[in-house]
């Protein structure tokens, strides 16, 4: 896949966090920070997906979403997912 570099300011405390994070995971700093940007926009898009479904279909009810998380855990997805788990 094809790379560009960038070159970004961010706090010290900030810069520390992420680097901790990466190495605890045994990544680098790019490949932290564009796994977290990943799974940030594809947070966004389901976000908007159930805006989109709530605006057509009314909210969805707190037993409605306990169905989908049992649906999910069936399929053996860990419910809720460990901040680690890579975005799908």
């Amino acid at each position: 896949m094809p790379v560009t570099k960038l070159t970004i300011s961010l706090p010290e405390d900030l810069a520390e966090t992420i680097r901790a994070e990466a190495e605890a995971e045994g990544t680098s700093v790019s490949g932290f920070i564009a796994k977290e940007l990943r799974r940030t926009h594809l947070l966004q898009e389901r976000r908007a997906a159930i805006a989109e479904y709530e605006a057509e279909h009314g909210m969805i009810t707190a037993e409605e979403r306990e169905q989908v998380r049992a649906w999910l855990r069936r399929g053996g997805v860990k419910w809720p997912p460990s901040r680690s788990t890579p975005a799908r």
